[in-house]
């Protein structure tokens, strides 16, 4: 089965709504981070690095693959003679992801101004919010 840009889909998949795809798409400690990093412009595996620095470089690079893989995100080479790479947001869902990420900031303000409790997670710095 192929969706509407050619890529195949898991046939053994079965999605209950659009947001299942969203998730697992998103699902994981990191790629959300990795993300709005991204929302920045391209971004090299170093920055990536330097700005989440909890995560391990191994840990990133895998990340980076399964989004590349999904067609969310996009690597560039630029390499001439040394290497060179930059991976950026695909063009066909750059305005989707930039409106979801507001969404979940706006979700994620709202949750803790009703005061809830919630676990605090290892903090980085604040990149999702302009």
């Amino acid at each position: 089965m192929e969706d509407s840009e050619g890529k195949m889909r898991d046939k053994s998949v079965d999605y209950s709504c659009a947001a299942d795809i969203a998730i697992c798409l998103l699902q994981g400690k990191w790629r959300i981070q990795i993300l709005c990093v991204m929302r920045g412009g391209p971004t090299r595996l170093g920055q990536l690095a330097r700005l989440i620095p909890s995560a391990s470089r191994k840990v990133l690079t895998e990340n980076l693959r399964k989004l590349q893989c999904s067609g969310v995100i996009v690597r560039n080479d630029l390499s001439s003679h040394i290497l060179h790479v930059e991976y950026d947001l695909a063009e066909p869902v750059k305005a989707a992801t930039y409106e979801l990420l507001d969404q979940l900031a706006k979700w994620g303000d709202a949750y803790e101004a009703a005061g809830a409790k919630h676990p605090t997670p290892e903090r980085e710095k604040r990149i999702s919010r302009p």
